[in-house]
């Protein structure tokens, strides 16, 4: 049996960035606050948790892996650990206007593809 190659998909990714740049542009202030279907999570909550995954990504440290795998025993522990840093990173950025996450999202997602 033939071992299955790799699909490289790191090229859809830009065109997907700008789509979700252009979309966010185009919210009017009071759009950020509207609830989407992630509820109870706004507009902006969303484009936080991006961004946080993003940041995560970037610069992820090797440690953090091994105190995930000590904190987990089980798959609904891991998706509670996961959903309390959502929440973290949705809560923190509260505070960061919807023009400065845009940037931070053009910035982390070129760096993800570069």
């Amino acid at each position: 049996m033939k071992p299955v190659e790799p699909i490289q998909v790191v090229d859809l990714f830009p065109p997907l960035s700008m789509e979700l740049i252009s979309l966010l542009k185009s919210l009017k202030p009071s759009d950020w606050d509207r609830l989407t279907i992630c509820s109870p999570w706004s507009a902006k909550d969303v484009a936080a948790h991006l961004l946080g995954g993003n940041f995560s990504r970037l610069w992820y440290h090797p440690c953090e892996k091994s105190k995930l795998e000590n904190q987990t025993q089980n798959f609904e522990e891991l998706v509670k650990i996961i959903n309390q840093n959502n929440d973290l990173w949705v809560q923190a950025a509260k505070r960061i206007s919807p023009e400065l996450l845009i940037e931070l999202l053009q910035l982390t997602d070129q760096r993800l593809y570069e």
